[in-house]
């Protein structure tokens, strides 16, 4: 018997490949393949603030007694017109990366047309416009994420903190660099 491959359709429900089989005598088979979730140990955490994003940097190093450093290259977007700033920290004893990044940034532009009112005017962009209402993505450990998103609630500074949606899991893959 020869077996010929009609499609592959992947469900997300139970996460598992369904492949169908067709046979040359045109009888139906139908094998499920069970496809192990991807779990890459990292967890990206939502912030909503007003700190500007050094001052942010600043209070994560003290409340949550880490030393996010400033990188030295900024996460281009959009043919370098847009740096979103790129804070991490590694702990080699306890073996866990720490990533914060920001999500919004302004950009102020001139009319050409000097007859306006304002000569400037800012404009503000979002490395995924998705999240238009998040400010900063903070990229930690699971094993650390129930602790800090607790943490990170209760301060007066952060308006609100929660995981990245399961539906949005794409910008996870997109941020790994």
């Amino acid at each position: 018997m020869i077996f010929c491959p009609v499609y592959a359709n992947q469900t997300i429900k139970t996460r598992s490949l369904i492949v169908y089989l067709q046979l040359i005598n045109l009888e139906m088979l139908k094998h499920t393949l069970f496809v192990p979730k991807e779990e890459s140990g990292h967890q990206l955490l939502c912030l909503h603030t007003s700190l500007p994003s050094h001052q942010l940097a600043f209070f994560l190093n003290k409340s949550l007694k880490i030393k996010l450093k400033r990188d030295k290259n900024d996460l281009d977007a959009r043919n370098n017109t847009e740096q979103y700033p790129v804070f991490s920290y590694c702990s080699p004893k306890k073996k866990s990366n720490w990533r914060l990044i920001g999500n919004k940034v302004q950009t102020s532009g001139q009319f050409e047309n000097s007859e306006s009112l304002f000569e400037t005017t800012e404009k503000v962009h979002y490395l995924f416009n998705t999240l238009n209402s998040v400010d900063f993505l903070l990229d930690l450990d699971t094993t650390h994420q129930v602790s800090v998103q607790d943490k990170l609630q209760k301060s007066p500074l952060i308006q609100s903190c929660y995981p990245l949606p399961n539906h949005l899991a794409y910008i996870k893959q997109q941020l790994s660099f």
